[in-house]
């Protein structure tokens, strides 16, 4: 058996390529891989597709850096102070960034989809009729 290998937090930010697409779990402020956003700037990553279910400071960091092309979701704020993606915001104002916002079940349909190798995921779509 192979023992592990250990890389630093530079090399593993070498190894992500501009127009990547990077998946981040998490939960708003929490296990959020900051130090990685952080190094991703700097070595001036560009063109990043960001797919995540929630988004939190990481990724207001990377989309303010401006290293994010396209940001996919259901959320981005601080769950704490309530939604609060002003950077994203900004961006997607000023037509610098792409984004496409799912409902959770939707996101999370995506990624399951993905894992089993199939094109989508069937989903319900709720509609509630406000009278």
């Amino acid at each position: 058996m192979k023992a592990p290998k250990i890389i630093t937090l530079q090399e593993a930010a070498a190894l992500i390529k501009n127009g990547n697409c990077l998946a981040f779990s998490g939960f708003t402020i929490w296990r959020r891989p900051v130090a990685m956003c952080y190094e991703l700037l700097r070595q001036s990553k560009k063109d990043l597709h960001l797919f995540e279910v929630q988004g939190g400071f990481h990724s207001e960091v990377l989309i303010g850096g401006g290293a994010v092309k396209l940001w996919e979701g259901s959320w981005i704020g601080q769950e704490i102070l309530g939604k609060t993606g002003v950077n994203m915001s900004r961006k997607q104002v000023a037509k610098e960034i792409l984004v496409d916002d799912y409902s959770h079940g939707h996101a999370v349909g995506r990624i399951m989809a993905g894992s089993v190798g199939i094109p989508f995921f069937p989903t319900a779509l709720a509609m509630v009729q406000i009278s």
